[in-house]
């Protein structure tokens, strides 16, 4: 969605160019999360009953964590000056802090934090899981001490386009 966010409001296209992309961003998000999650699929068939991933609580604690994530990240972002106001208030930037980060925090721990820690589905998967956990994670480090441009670009919310 980010993606059709970028072409069609943005005008530009983000897959076209990995290296001129966060590394976390091509290769995390379209890599590691996406087999992050076939990982707790599989493991999810494995589950004890009942289990944590069944709470109504445990489901509201982790969306409320992944929103509070993306709006602090956001926050901390825009008063560090980590990037221009112009940037941190784009279409894409606006999309990854309060859509993604909320949704696959929320995804990855209501599913992942239990079949990590109770499935019965063996250690090959949750291998695969923690593999691709930590590589997100050390992509995610590399590019915050290796930030080489700034992946958002200057919006014009007045006009509606880049600028």
């Amino acid at each position: 969605m980010m993606n059709i966010i970028a072409a069609a409001i943005e005008h530009r296209t983000l897959l076209l160019n990995p290296g001129g992309e966060y590394k976390a961003f091509y290769y995390g998000d379209l890599i590691c999360l996406p087999a992050m999650v076939l990982a707790i699929c599989y493991l999810g068939h494995f589950m004890p009953r009942p289990n944590l991933s069944e709470k109504a609580w445990w489901h509201w604690l982790c969306l409320l964590v992944g929103i509070g994530f993306g709006a602090g990240l956001h926050l901390w972002e825009a008063f560090n000056h980590v990037y221009t106001r112009s940037q941190d208030l784009s279409p894409t930037k606006l999309y990854h802090d309060f859509v993604v980060f909320p949704c696959y925090i929320y995804i990855l721990a209501s599913a992942g934090i239990p079949v990590a820690l109770r499935s019965r589905g063996g250690w090959k998967a949750k291998t695969v899981l923690w593999g691709f956990f930590v590589g997100f994670l050390l992509l995610n480090l590399y590019d915050n001490f290796h930030r080489p441009h700034h992946m958002h670009i200057n919006f014009n919310w007045s006009s509606f386009s880049p600028g």
